[in-house]
């Protein structure tokens, strides 16, 4: 960590912004979905969606995010950005389910699932249903590299679609999530708590600037030694409980 005074650099400012993002935002995804929190999982993919369309697209444009950086990942996504919005986004925000859209007289919905992979992305219809499947390995895999092409682009200088001045000027009203301490200590019952205490950073702020790395370096200390064994997920360096 590299100690700055009150004035921020805009390079400064994006690679915090790329930190909050990439090492804590899908950093907790990971971890929620290592903890078997699988709708959560879901849930903060969503989020954070969110949060790199409001600093991508100059506002909270989910789906304008999805068609320039989601959709280049794969095609497919295209298809089904405003279904993802008000079905999955809206439906597990506010209702913890996935919803349901109704276009051109057919309901749509997603069947969200741990399994199958290969079938990521595809559609069934049933009568007057269709369904959307949607791979929780693949779909973690495909927000975070959406968001890593979101990045390349803003490090463009020439800067020809306004993404770098979009990201300074979101980052400067709204901020952005920082670590302002880890911290070790003891309960009433002497069982020795490890976690983290976080904030908002904003440009004008005396703090602590990430240096750049890759999400794989992040690590934080583990609740619990380890007692399971383990087995690899489809995702690289993530890893899942083994089955009971």
């Amino acid at each position: 960590m590299t100690e700055i005074g009150t004035a921020m650099t805009d390079d400064e400012i994006i690679e915090s912004v790329r930190h909050s993002l990439i090492v804590l935002g899908v950093g907790d995804i990971k971890r929620a979905y290592e903890g078997r929190s699988l709708v959560g999982a879901f849930t903060l993919c969503c989020c954070l969606l969110d949060s790199a369309s409001g600093y991508c697209c100059n506002g909270n444009n989910f789906e304008s995010f999805c068609v320039q950086f989601l959709h280049k990942v794969n095609r497919k996504y295209r298809q089904i950005q405003q279904l993802l919005y008000t079905a999955l986004r809206n439906g597990l925000v506010h209702s913890h389910s996935p919803g349901i859209r109704l276009e051109n007289g057919k309901i749509w919905r997603f069947a969200l699932s741990t399994e199958n992979p290969e079938k990521h992305l595809t559609k069934s219809e049933f009568g007057d249903q269709v369904e959307v499947f949607l791979n929780l390995d693949c779909f973690i895999a495909d927000v975070e590299e959406a968001i890593n092409r979101y990045f390349i682009s803003v490090s463009d200088l020439k800067d020809p679609h306004r993404k770098r001045k979009h990201l300074l000027e979101h980052a400067k009203n709204v901020g952005w999530l920082k670590i302002s301490r880890e911290f070790e200590q003891q309960d009433c019952a002497g069982i020795l708590l490890r976690g983290l205490v976080t904030g908002t950073g904003f440009p004008q702020d005396k703090q602590f600037v990430p240096q750049p790395t890759d999400a794989t370096v992040f690590q934080r200390k583990k609740m619990e030694p380890e007692k399971k064994r383990k087995k690899k997920s489809q995702i690289p360096g993530f890893l899942l409980p083994k089955d009971e």
